[in-house]
């Protein structure tokens, strides 16, 4: 069963653990995380973010994740746009 977290500080503060198909233990990914960063160990999430990671739930998690991407969307449309008009002022 997965287990949901929630790292507040971080730029991508949601995580999901996963047993990993190899059957090698369990793995925690950051869906949005475009680095090495993105998957790590359970015991390497717990090591480096245990004290900051607070349990969520899957409902949270799917909520929490999809507001924040919709948030990051207006920014991008709000900084080009402002790239597009940034010549036209007085």
């Amino acid at each position: 069963m997965s287990k949901y977290f929630f790292v507040q500080g971080f730029y991508y503060p949601f995580w999901a653990t996963y047993e990993r198909s190899d059957g090698q233990g369990t793995e925690v990914h950051n869906l949005e995380a475009d680095t090495d960063m993105g998957d790590l160990a359970l015991e390497e999430f717990e090591s480096m973010f245990g004290s900051l990671a607070v349990e969520i739930t899957e409902e949270q998690y799917h909520k929490s994740l999809a507001r924040v991407k919709e948030i990051r969307e207006q920014g991008e449309l709000i900084e080009d746009m402002d790239k597009n008009h940034g010549d036209d002022g007085p």
